[in-house]
């Protein structure tokens, strides 16, 4: 699975890596990818405001830190077959 994190930098963009950071512990597949919030990924997923996370394509926030709760109970819906 990839996470996506749009970023400009500010406080709450750090705090949604820190807190996908601390999620991704449990989950070892997830790779996390920090991008600029004002770049052309960003405007393809819909990304008008810092932070945005999009997991496998889904946006899951857009301008507000998503909790580790909501960000895990997304992951173990989603986790492919096997894992």
């Amino acid at each position: 699975m990839r996470a996506e994190v749009f970023s400009d930098g500010c406080p709450d963009s750090v705090e949604q890596l820190r807190v996908l950071r601390k999620v991704a512990e449990r989950f070892p597949g997830l790779e996390i990818v920090e991008l600029p919030a004002d770049g052309p990924e960003a405007a393809e997923a819909g990304i008008i405001l810092a932070p945005g996370l999009v997991v496998d394509g889904v946006v899951l926030s857009i301008g507000r830190v998503l909790s580790a709760g909501r960000i895990r109970r997304f992951l173990e819906q989603h986790q492919p077959t096997g894992s």
